[in-house]
């Protein structure tokens, strides 16, 4: 199962995370969605596919739906603490970016 991002052109205004065999399914479920977040059009609707997925695999999908093969949307993926986007892995509740920043980096 893919992992892909569903938003209405601008992640940033708002996104969902679903769980689908292909980028058709994952619209489908998406658009309902994004439709009733930004009251937009079936057509506005994107869906972007995550190249690494698998911390969103195993910390943000449903993992009986997951362990069945059933496609599915997460309104509410784990957001990091600093930037409030859930993209990425989070390490104590922080993206790589925020916690590097939060801890003044610790290379040396």
């Amino acid at each position: 199962m893919n992992a892909y991002m569903g938003h209405d052109g601008e992640p940033m205004d708002g996104a969902c995370l679903v769980f689908a065999n292909t980028a058709k399914e994952a619209k489908r479920l998406a658009s309902p969605v994004i439709q009733d977040w930004m009251l937009c059009e079936y057509i506005d609707v994107r869906v972007q596919r995550i190249e690494s997925p698998a911390w969103l695999l195993e910390n943000a999908a449903d993992q009986e739906k997951l362990a069945r093969g059933e496609p599915h949307v997460v309104e509410n993926p784990p957001t990091c603490n600093g930037c409030e986007l859930w993209h990425d892995e989070l390490i104590d509740g922080y993206c790589e970016s925020c916690e590097e920043e939060r801890t003044g980096g610790n290379d040396g």
